[in-house]
């Protein structure tokens, strides 16, 4: 696989270097862990539901959030479907 955009990123990652812990963070107090298919699955989810949602491509979404492995899924997924 060829990297052409930074979301090629993460399934580059995961096909060459699959992890069960590829993303970290807290949630309650406690740790969750996210493998690489999951955040390829969380990801695809955002860009799917993004489109599901009436966004285009070329559309400006901001987010606002802490330090966390969901800002990544969002940021990727939203990169992803273009917008």
């Amino acid at each position: 696989m060829e990297i052409l955009r930074t979301f090629d990123i993460l399934k580059y990652t995961h096909e060459k270097y699959p992890r069960e812990d590829l993303y970290c963070g807290k949630q309650d107090g406690k740790w969750i862990k996210y493998s690489s298919a999951e955040a390829v699955m969380i990801v695809n989810y955002v860009s799917y539901g993004l489109l599901s949602m009436g966004f285009q491509k070329g559309d400006k979404i901001g987010t606002i959030t802490g330090n966390k492995p969901e800002w990544n899924f969002a940021d990727i997924g939203i990169a992803q479907a273009g917008m």
